[in-house]
């Protein structure tokens, strides 16, 4: 992806004073953070500051098992309406962690939820369709773009779609839960790779929109660490 794609991803902040602004709110509010890493997810709530300025956390509840005390998590925080996030290195203690952050990137989710998100190349993601009105089924498509209200794909030549034909698949994002989904075809334009097909949700079938929701949401952190080892 080029610059122009991450920008509409997030924000990234540069300013010290505001990482340290955006830590001392958390600490003050008592903030409860939640830790993603390789495998598990977890909530903490901050109960202080080290003297070096680091976040102290303490579990939730019960804690991951098999955590890799060497490996680096996402730390997720909402302020003020606000979704952040950075990644660090935890140093696990009795009952909790201490989260490091002062030479850490903090990321800000851009509030609109609308963004037409490109997969890139070496990203794994696929669309299986598994109902249609005409044609094979199941058929693997390749997913172009995605966004809340749809999906952009790349379906085999030879394959045709209608406007407004009702489509119904399954979407897996790396790693992530597939989600099922229902919707309507938007537009179906030839290219020389095969039609490429615009696909608009309808969450009223399956009941789905939250799901999409997140899955959008890890999507934009997957991307983030393709960039960011």
């Amino acid at each position: 992806m080029g610059n122009q794609d991450d920008a509409a991803i997030y924000d990234l902040v540069t300013d010290v004073q505001r990482k340290k602004d955006l830590v001392s709110s958390l600490v003050a509010l008592s903030s409860s953070l939640r830790l993603e890493g390789d495998g598990f997810r977890a909530s903490v709530n901050v109960i202080g500051q080290e003297p070096g300025g680091d976040l102290k956390v303490v579990w939730a509840g019960s804690p991951p098992p098999n955590l890799d005390e060497n490996a680096r998590v996402s730390v997720w925080f909402e302020l003020r309406g606000q979704v952040y996030f950075f990644k660090c290195q935890p140093f696990y203690v009795p009952g909790g962690a201490v989260l490091g952050w002062a030479h850490e990137d903090f990321l800000r989710l851009q509030p609109r939820q609308d963004f037409r998100l490109a997969i890139p190349a070496d990203y794994e993601a696929s669309v299986e369709i598994t109902s249609r009105a005409q044609g094979r089924v199941p058929l693997v498509a390749r997913l172009i773009d995605v966004h809340t209200f749809g999906l952009g794909l790349l379906v085999p030549i030879g394959e045709k779609f209608s406007a407004d034909e009702n489509v119904e698949g399954v979407l897996t994002l790396g790693r992530h839960r597939p989600v099922k989904f229902a919707s309507k075809v938007r537009f179906v334009r030839e290219s020389g790779e095969g039609p490429q097909v615009g696909l608009a949700f309808d969450h009223g079938v399956h009941q789905t929109e939250d799901l999409l929701q997140q899955l959008l949401l890890n999507l934009r952190q997957d991307v983030f660490n393709l960039r960011r080892p």
